[in-house]
């Protein structure tokens, strides 16, 4: 079994895609999972991701007949999970090579159901500088441990934000979690409505 799976809905991303997928097959924890599922590309990310598969056998590429939206790719990708902690990454993300590893290690030394890491905002010239402050600050973690009802935490103290996207959880929590949504198609706030389902949540720590 994997250590991790890394869960990646894809469409229409060739510019990018070739960078966040060099980033996970380079992580310095090689006991990994990389599952894509390509949601009915126009363009060439789906043989990016066959010729990816091709060469390293942690990849599985699952192929959509028709656009289904993030939310029910990260579905599909949840169903075909086998690793002990999941990680959602955007295809236009990358995290550095030693990231895999070093979240392990704090899951070792702290076995928490999902833990918060930081992330770094790169943003084109068309982005003001308030709304890349505001971003940064949104997605900088709160320091420490912290343990209840952690949706009140989240959307009430906002001791941390809800996106899925910078966050580590244990397999089951994302299983129950997704196991109680629609399959629905969702234009925004996927990560808002997975996240309130989440609530099987106890414990949380901030890296």
């Amino acid at each position: 079994m994997a250590k991790i799976s890394i869960i990646i809905p894809v469409y229409n991303v060739e510019k990018y895609l070739q960078q966040c997928i060099d980033s996970l097959l380079s992580q310095t924890l090689s006991d990994i999972e990389i599952i894509c599922i390509d949601d009915a590309s126009q363009d060439a990310s789906g043989k990016i991701l066959n010729d990816y598969a091709a060469r390293d056998d942690r990849m599985k590429v699952i192929h959509a007949d028709e656009n289904m939206g993030t939310l029910r790719a990260r579905i599909k990708g949840i169903t075909d999970a086998a690793g002990q902690y999941v990680m959602f990454v955007d295809s236009d993300d990358y995290l550095e090579v030693s990231a895999c590893e070093e979240l392990l290690k704090l899951l070792t030394e702290h076995p928490v159901d999902v833990l918060h890491f930081g992330t770094v905002l790169h943003a084109n010239e068309n982005v003001s500088d308030d709304l890349k402050n505001w971003v940064t600050n949104f997605l900088t973690p709160y320091e420490g441990e912290l343990e209840g009802n952690l949706i009140e935490k989240c959307f009430v103290d906002e001791k941390f934000d809800f996106n899925i996207t910078n966050k580590i959880w244990r397999r089951e929590v994302c299983e129950e979690a997704f196991a109680n949504v629609e399959q629905i198609r969702l234009v925004a706030s996927e990560d808002r409505y997975i996240f309130s389902f989440s609530c099987t949540m106890q414990k949380i720590i901030m890296a």
